[in-house]
């Protein structure tokens, strides 16, 4: 193709055609110019299109991680309201000791626990951290995705860490004052039985534990329905986004 130009422009300068050589060469080097513009839109094309289908392996990962957090938090969030409400029925019998002991078998545990030990999951987010979170063109996404990260769910694991906190005394406690129950063909049970339910029932002690605990879980419970909302709301932000 060089060659036919080259040709063109060699037959023009023998016949002396200037005016025509001007014209052809200033032709030439517009479709050259035409070439190299479309070359360069190609390639920018090319590059768009990838860094698109990366974003969009990106915010796939990062929707998976989400839906799971969405699936821990309801679960705990249901867990917390079952603690709570063995620890109604724990009150309720320490208020009223008459109280058939082995209908509230499976609460003397629930009434105790105080926190979780689920881990949100965060590997989606990392590695688009780790890439930049320019990748994502949608700034009002791109915002929202950081401030679920960085702000809502940095929140969370605090409330979280507050709840580690209890009395000192308190396993020294539970083992000298309950035992593991047993079903009746020997197996143990998940749950606790008082060693002396009298002692139990006039305790300040126990009393204030469960208390405590029913206190964390409620403080920590706050932190767990704002970030299930916040979550929710980014993942249906991002299926949108992933939609289009």
């Amino acid at each position: 193709m060089l060659r036919f130009f080259r040709s063109i422009r060699q037959n023009l300068l023998n016949e002396n055609k200037t005016v025509q050589y001007l014209k052809y060469a200033i032709g030439e080097i517009f479709l050259i110019m035409i070439g190299i513009f479309l070359a360069l839109e190609l390639n920018n094309w090319n590059e768009g299109r990838q860094l698109r289908e990366k974003e969009r392996v990106f915010l796939q990962d990062l929707a998976e991680n989400l839906a799971l957090n969405i699936d821990n938090l309801q679960d705990e969030l249901h867990d917390i309201e079952r603690f709570n409400e063995s620890t109604a029925i724990i009150f309720s019998l320490l208020k009223n000791p008459q109280q058939d002991i082995e209908s509230v078998d499976a609460h003397w545990h629930g009434s105790l626990i105080n926190k979780s030990q689920f881990n949100l999951s965060v590997a989606g987010y990392e590695s688009l951290k780790n890439s930049g979170f320019d990748i994502v063109q949608n700034e009002t996404l791109k915002k929202e995705i950081i401030n679920l990260h960085e702000d809502t769910y940095l929140k969370m694991d605090r409330s979280r860490s507050w709840g580690v906190e209890f009395p000192p005394l308190w396993d020294k406690f539970v083992v000298e004052h309950f035992f593991k129950s047993h079903t009746d063909t020997g197996e143990t049970k998940k749950g606790l039985m008082p060693r002396d339910i009298n002692f139990i029932t006039k305790s300040d002690y126990f009393f204030g534990l469960v208390e405590t605990a029913e206190s964390q879980r409620n403080f920590i419970k706050d932190f767990y329905e704002t970030s299930l909302e916040e979550t929710q709301r980014v993942l249906e932000l991002i299926n949108a986004e992933l939609a289009k």
